[in-house]
């Protein structure tokens, strides 16, 4: 097993060693796209790198940008900057009184006001500086829950987790008196989190293992879907009941299994061949590069929910394909309301 090594990496920059765990993925289950993605419509950011897109109460879509700007696009073509969060935003939530929260990744977890003032709510979490927070939703009492995706890697670099599935990943709550609590760890590169319409569970993705998880609020998780064809990052709710699952890109050979170059991807993922790496389809819509859908029935609570712990980040998970999606779009409406 390699351990962490920092070697002289081009001027000055250092070139930090992975450490892989084994593990065995799920078989590949992908039973391709329903149909041509088509995009009917841009909407300019005038910046590089928009993440989670939320819609607020008004209709104007929410997200932010590589230069740290919470931006609000509007269903005209206007745009507005919100703030400066003075880090990277990634996951964005509307909220009822016109404020956003947000996952900064630099900063931690901001609430940013309707006149752009930015407060942090948590920059520390188990004793240690919260980074790489990732997505996040609100209760209608006020409480808080978000994802953190990796302990060990930042945005930059995030496919080193992807390499090593080490599984620092966590599930967080912050109760309305600021009490933080880690309510999971060892996750696969925790991302995108939802509330269920009534707010009795959470469903929340895992990048590195390609599934998505039922969380109650007794501790418990179980299986929502499994063995996706490739890397589930942010999700949404819409009001049409299905839940959007944002695919960043299909299985490969090195990200399912141990890579073939392995003294070449061990040193950095970076050094990779491309051939092994996240690709984008060769012409559109040969990949699915759209939103899994998930029926919304399966969202709501089982009418007699089992017991279920979580797997370690050892166990390998079941080979259950996930439901194909139906040929419709998401809604405006991304969340339940009030959440």
């Amino acid at each position: 097993m390699v351990t962490r090594v920092v070697l002289p990496y081009g001027a000055g920059k250092p070139r930090r060693w992975i450490a892989p765990r084994r593990w065995r993925p799920p078989a590949a289950s992908d039973r391709g796209p329903t149909g041509t993605f088509v995009v009917a419509r841009r909407l300019a950011t005038g910046g590089h790198g928009p993440e989670d897109v939320m819609f607020d109460a008004s209709g104007a879509a929410v997200t932010g940008t590589g230069d740290g700007r919470l931006l609000r696009l509007g269903p005209a073509g206007s745009h507005t900057v919100v703030a400066d969060t003075g880090g990277r935003p990634l996951g964005v939530q509307p909220c009822p009184d016109g404020s956003v929260l947000v996952c900064d990744h630099d900063r931690g977890l901001l609430r940013v006001a309707a006149d752009g003032t930015v407060e942090v709510l948590v920059d520390t979490v188990d004793g240690s500086p919260l980074t790489f927070a990732s997505n996040v939703v609100q209760g209608r009492d006020g409480t808080i829950w978000f994802t953190t995706s990796t302990t060990r890697w930042d945005l930059e670099h995030h496919l080193g987790d992807m390499f090593e599935h080490t599984s620092t990943g966590r599930l967080i709550r912050r109760d309305v008196d600021g009490a933080v609590t880690t309510l999971l760890r060892d996750l696969k590169f925790a991302n995108g989190l939802v509330l269920a319409p009534e707010g009795s569970h959470l469903l929340f993705a895992e990048t590195a293992g390609y599934r998505i998880s039922r969380y109650w609020p007794d501790g418990r998780v179980e299986p929502f879907v499994e063995n996706l064809p490739g890397f589930p990052d942010n999700m949404s709710l819409g009001s049409d009941g299905l839940l959007w699952v944002a695919i960043a890109a299909p299985a490969t050979r090195c990200s399912t299994a141990s890579c073939p170059c392995r003294a070449s991807c061990a040193s950095w993922p970076g050094t990779c061949p491309r051939r092994c790496g996240p690709r984008r389809p060769r012409s559109r819509g040969s990949w699915p590069s759209r939103s899994t859908a998930a029926s919304s029935t399966t969202c709501a609570p089982p009418t007699a929910p089992t017991a279920s712990s979580h797997p370690s980040p050892n166990t390998p998970a079941p080979s259950s394909p996930a439901a194909s999606p139906p040929p419709t779009s998401p809604s405006s409406t991304s969340r339940p309301p009030g959440s």
